[in-house]
């Protein structure tokens, strides 16, 4: 049997992300992975992606990649840049 960790809501859930202090709105044609990162490493705390095809999500590895890239960090440019905390 899997045990499902508990969900959080309301303030628990803003703590758990970090308290973000500003957050970018999603955008038509500029809220992809690259500009998500940007938008971090200026200082946003919490971004959006577009809207995605949730069965693409689920059925392509390849599509997964290209708006998330697994959520790791990344080198680029001597500066560790990652995509979150992100509400898709």
């Amino acid at each position: 049997r899997v045990t499902m960790p508990a969900r959080v809501h309301g303030w628990e859930l803003w703590k758990a992300i970090g308290s973000p202090v500003s957050v970018c709105a999603p955008m038509v044609d500029q809220s992809e992975l690259a500009f998500r990162r940007l938008t971090h490493s200026l200082g946003v705390g919490l971004s959006y992606t577009p809207m995605l095809h949730a069965r693409l999500m689920c059925e392509a590895p390849v599509y997964r990649q290209l708006h998330f890239e697994g959520d790791m960090p990344h080198q680029s440019g001597g500066a560790t840049a990652y995509d979150g905390p992100c509400f898709a």
